[in-house]
């Protein structure tokens, strides 16, 4: 990983962590949700966007409902959706915050169009 690109994730305040076969990105929601998903080295740029578009606020909430108020789950549905939703627009902001970088000037992105959002 390049010194540009680190220091962009970092600002953007996300943890990096090598992997084997690329990176595990991770960060913290504003309820305390430790989230993260890993990026190949070969794919970076492409693994994010696609990340980034099959992000689903609803599915995200299901995953945490039938836990929420335990094991510092919040108990509300509705701070659960609030924050599913922050988590997705940490997600867009990463790729928006690292799109443009030198290291991605090579790839194109024709392939994918940007989820559209009620944001």
């Amino acid at each position: 990983m390049n010194k540009e690109l680190k220091d962009k994730l970092e600002e953007l305040g996300w943890f990096i962590t090598k992997e084997p076969d690329g990176w595990y990105l991770s960060q913290y929601s504003p309820a305390g949700e430790d989230f993260g998903f890993s990026v190949s080295d070969a794919n970076f740029i492409d693994d994010v966007k696609d990340f980034v578009d099959e992000y689903d606020v609803d599915e995200h909430v299901e995953l945490w409902i039938d836990d929420r108020g335990t094991h510092g789950i919040p108990s509300s549905i509705k701070t659960l959706l609030e924050d599913a939703e922050c988590i997705e627009q940490m997600l867009i902001d990463l790729y928006n915050g690292i799109k443009d970088l030198k290291v991605f000037q090579h790839v194109t992105d024709t392939r994918v169009e940007s989820k559209e959002r009620d944001l």
